[in-house]
């Protein structure tokens, strides 16, 4: 089992739960969810029907499950597409920044955490992360 902790809740649970058809109560999801979830997100994105919002965030839950599961060009690429539809989404930038920094390419991990804190200088995940990168930078 794998445990999902950075899923976007941008739209309501319920609706989540709808598009995907997986139940999001639960703390530890399969392989067979996470393909469920890709298959899903991936009709989305290709049907291109729904309002550019929930493109993004199908794109960013995408590029989320990818990066679970250690393919990070694969999740960049969503990251970026989620990034490009929606400019300001935070956590696309976290993400892409963590995808980056697990792939050892730090100046562009620090870039894009650098705009998350400009979005938000709460963000969590490009707070934890700046640290990180910059310890790692001085090595």
């Amino acid at each position: 089992m794998l445990t999902l902790v950075g899923f976007c809740f941008m739209i309501t649970q319920r609706e989540t739960k709808m598009a995907y058809g997986v139940d999001l109560d639960k703390t530890e999801f399969t392989e067979e969810d996470y393909n469920k979830i890709i298959a899903e997100t991936t009709k989305i994105i290709e049907e291109n029907s729904q309002e550019q919002i929930y493109i993004a965030i199908a794109h960013y839950n995408r590029g989320w499950v990818y990066y679970s599961r250690y393919k990070e060009d694969k999740a960049i690429s969503d990251f970026t597409r989620a990034i490009e539809i929606r400019p300001g989404f935070v956590h696309a930038y976290g993400m892409r920044a963590a995808s980056f920094y697990a792939l050892k390419e730090y100046e562009k991990a620090l870039s894009d955490v650098k705009e998350s804190l400009k979005i938000d200088e709460n963000d969590q995940i490009g707070v934890n992360l700046l640290t990180k990168i910059t310890n790692k930078m001085k090595n």
